[in-house]
């Protein structure tokens, strides 16, 4: 799952999706409508460069200076008889 551009994005086999929350709903995506940046990279550079933050992030603690995202918090919706999507 990748957060960009104000919504994630999330890579499944071959089909991307898209969403504005990352619990969704997901939308496909045709790979033309996907931003620039995330086809910069292949995924496996993808996945390397984020190790590699994760790392720093890991072994620095309060020192580290790179980006922090938190998700907005939503509390669970209530159902009353209905299951959850």
């Amino acid at each position: 799952m990748f957060y960009l551009s104000d919504s994630y994005y999330l890579l499944e086999g071959k089909r991307w999706s898209r969403s504005r929350s990352y619990r969704g709903p997901w939308e496909t995506v045709p790979r033309a409508k996907l931003p620039p940046l995330l086809l910069q990279h292949d995924l496996a550079t993808i996945r390397a460069l984020r190790n590699r933050e994760f790392r720093e992030y890991f072994e620095k603690g309060e020192r580290y200076r790179g980006r922090h995202f938190r998700p907005e918090f939503r509390p669970e919706r209530k159902t009353k008889g209905k299951r959850p999507d």
